[in-house]
């Protein structure tokens, strides 16, 4: 493991670890180092590279960009475990180009280490849950490993499916899931024989198989409307309505099966369920509606009761949070979206910096606040370190004083035709197998 990868694993497992509310690995490998080709997909840009090494046990050496390889990036990179892949809008001879990369990817592998790639290749703007067209450069790095090693060590691919509930939205959640090991020296005498049908053969089965490990929609226009479906039945992987009675897992199976069923249903069907689920979900914003209140029976007096107390309780720590936290936070947050266009790098870029910037501005603070205030050094340091916790809670006590104010605000009696509304379209979504 390289210096940079180890410093970077190490300082930001603290921040990933407190974006994700929950997370799940599933079939977690149990070596280190095993001699792997890793495809994964790619749904939420530099979120991805961040997240894999440190909630997950593989050490990884990455193929990303080569368009963000500098003289000046290129030897940070290099010291955190990224080697550069060319692509065809790149504007270079991608095969040329790729030969090195594909032979330094070799020497990595029969040194017993592994390679993660992703295997779209890039990040759509708005995130969507499919599967984009996988590229071919896993299936023939390890096909090129094999020849130079004269087929004598062994070459396994294995698919990462991430999983997000929302990759923007703090204190959402995360499933990761590993498929089993393919062994591709099993197709040795196939390759020998057809080396190109082989490798298209190979590649459509890691796209089969990643669509396996993720929720995969055929049409991406599909993406509102089942979100809407996890939306109103509470048992998918939408980032705000769900059942907390469900874990993790069977959220996300929920979620794969809606997706499956929707993918076989014909346009017209899905086109009035599209309309008719929009027009609920405007009746539903318009009124103000709490998320709970749209599928648990919690009564709304004790309700407020609760969430009141915590809101008191808490209201210290919320407090420490703007000071420590949010207060660097936005004009940080204003130069970010200045800076990069796409929004889909606004939430890992934020995550990133934010931890930094925290960190290091809190430094002066904290030193002030022990000469003056705590007064003990060990005090001082725990504080210290719990500024992210600190900032996490901050960010909870203010989406759940928005969400008392909801409740406040609502009134079942002249909501009731919505609830009547909702419970006929959770009928008609089962009679035609979108939801159990």
């Amino acid at each position: 493991m390289k210096p940079l990868y180890f410093f970077c694993r190490t300082i930001f497992t603290y921040p990933i670890r407190l974006f994700f509310a929950r997370h799940l690995v599933l079939n977690n490998p149990k070596k280190a180092h095993n001699q792997t080709i890793y495809v994964s997909n790619h749904p939420a840009s530099f979120m991805d590279p961040l997240m894999l090494p440190i909630l997950t046990k593989p050490v990884y050496y990455f193929l990303g960009r080569a368009d963000v390889f500098t003289k000046f990036t290129r030897p940070i990179f290099k010291n955190a475990q990224i080697l550069p892949i060319y692509r065809q809008q790149d504007g270079v001879n991608t095969k040329e180009k790729n030969k090195e990369v594909f032979k330094a990817s070799t020497q990595i592998l029969l040194k017993g280490k592994n390679i993660l790639i992703f295997g779209e290749g890039f990040t759509d703007d708005v995130f969507i849950r499919r599967v984009k067209p996988i590229k071919k450069g896993a299936v023939r790095i390890a096909f090129s490993t094999l020849e130079t090693c004269n087929w004598e060590k062994k070459i396994s691919i294995k698919i990462i499916g991430i999983n997000y509930t929302s990759p923007a939205v703090f204190s959402s959640d995360l499933l990761v899931s590993f498929s089993k090991s393919i062994l591709v020296n099993d197709y040795k005498e196939q390759y020998e024989k057809n080396p190109v049908k082989t490798i298209n053969e190979l590649n459509a089965k890691i796209e089969l198989e990643l669509k396996n490990q993720i929720t995969h929609l055929e049409n991406p226009n599909d993406s509102l409307l089942h979100e809407n479906i996890m939306r109103i039945s509470g048992i998918g992987m939408n980032e705000t309505y769900f059942k907390s009675t469900l874990s993790l897992e069977k959220r996300w199976r929920n979620s794969q099966t809606i997706a499956n069923n929707l993918n076989k249903i014909d346009d017209q069907t899905k086109n009035k369920l599209k309309l008719r689920l929009e027009h609920y979900f405007k009746n539903f914003d318009l009124n103000n509606i709490p998320e709970k209140l749209a599928y648990n029976d919690e009564k709304k007096s004790l309700a407020i009761v609760k969430k009141t107390l915590l809101l008191i309780v808490f209201s210290p720590i919320f407090l420490l949070g703007m000071i420590h936290c949010y207060l660097p936070y936005l004009p940080l947050r204003y130069w970010i979206q200045k800076q990069f266009k796409r929004p889909v790098f606004w939430s890992s870029v934020k995550l990133l910096l934010n931890a930094v910037l925290v960190g290091i501005i809190n430094i002066p603070v904290i030193y002030l606040m022990n000469i003056y205030i705590i007064e003990n050094c060990w005090i001082s340091i725990v504080y210290y370190l719990s500024l992210g916790l600190i900032g996490s809670i901050s960010y909870l006590w203010m989406k759940r004083f928005k969400e008392t104010i909801k409740f406040l605000k609502f009134n079942p009696k002249k909501n009731a035709h919505i609830v009547e509304e909702r419970n006929e379209i959770i009928n008609d979504l089962k009679k035609i197998n979108l939801i159990d």
